[in-house]
């Protein structure tokens, strides 16, 4: 190159501030450099200008917050049912003035089957053997059932309950394999925020279905959060929630208030939502 430029007759001097042919490019450059600071410095959108020369990869993307649930399993996904309940028989073994002897015949008789026991209003359960007390709502106990049933005095086999009642003994029923009916329900202080925690544990957990938590005395109440369902409708003292895919440890299910727990009345679940229009009438007897 220094050959063809003294070829050429090309000579370099060296250049002054006053020489403006010669640093012409660099003064151009130095001021589209101005610019772009000063752009910058009042103009944030403008910086991406000055990293064109050095590209970076895109960020990745946030993770979802909270994580998804992995996919349900066939049994998380279909619970055990109704089929369960087939062939359950209430059998009245004794009266007595204050209530009865009850045996529970459960034909298809498995460990943990969740047993519904409707009882005459008023009732309860004093004992039971063979099964265990789970939960009650009402004049509905739930219990579960051991591992092997039990004889009765005559022969009956399957759970027996001792129940104390006032008046005439009027009989009892039994279902099974609820999500809603007569859940496990626990009320402890929330110290942290000055309310209460309703923690819920269903018999059976059966994914997206209704329950309804029915608070009594805890009314006026504000739900602050919930975990492991979700808050469809409400009332002055009742919840209808809709259940998770998977429910806490504990297998069930919890609700924090802004109230602080006073004992006047335990809270209970049913199977009745909330705000639900009433049924139509029956037709009318045929002419």
């Amino acid at each position: 190159m220094q050959r063809f430029y003294n070829a050429t007759g090309i000579t370099h001097v060296a250049a002054d501030a006053h020489m403006h042919t010669a640093v012409g490019c660099c003064e151009r450059f130095n001021a589209s450099l101005r610019s772009m600071a000063r752009a910058a410095y009042f103009d944030s959108a403008f910086l991406p200008v000055g990293r064109v020369a050095s590209p970076q990869p895109p960020s990745p993307p946030a993770p979802p917050f909270p994580p998804p649930y992995p996919p349900l399993s066939d049994a998380q996904l279909h619970p055990p049912g109704e089929e369960e309940c087939r062939g359950i028989v209430v059998v009245t073994e004794a009266t007595r003035p204050d209530g009865a002897s009850l045996t529970v015949k459960v034909p298809q008789w498995r460990q943990g089957l969740a047993v519904h026991l409707i009882l005459p209003p008023g009732a309860s359960i004093a004992k039971a053997w063979h099964a265990t007390v789970a939960g009650r709502s009402g004049n509905v106990v739930s219990l579960l059932t051991e591992q092997r049933p039990g004889a009765s005095e005559k022969g009956n086999m399957g759970f027996q309950v001792m129940v104390k009642s006032s008046g005439r003994w009027g009989g009892a029923s039994a279902t099974c394999n609820s999500h809603c009916l007569a859940a496990r329900v626990e009320v402890q202080p929330d110290t942290d925020r000055g309310g209460a925690v309703v923690w819920v544990v269903p018999a059976v957990w059966r994914p997206h279905a209704l329950v309804t938590l029915e608070l009594g005395e805890y009314r006026w109440f504000k739900v602050l959060s919930t975990a492991h369902a979700k808050v469809l409708t409400r009332t002055a003292s009742k919840l209808t929630l809709a259940l998770d895919a998977f429910p806490n440890p504990d297998h069930g299910f919890s609700v924090t208030l802004d109230v602080a727990p006073h004992g006047a009345s335990q809270p209970f679940t049913t199977c009745s939502p909330v705000n639900q229009p009433p049924s139509p009438p029956p037709p009318p007897p045929p002419p």
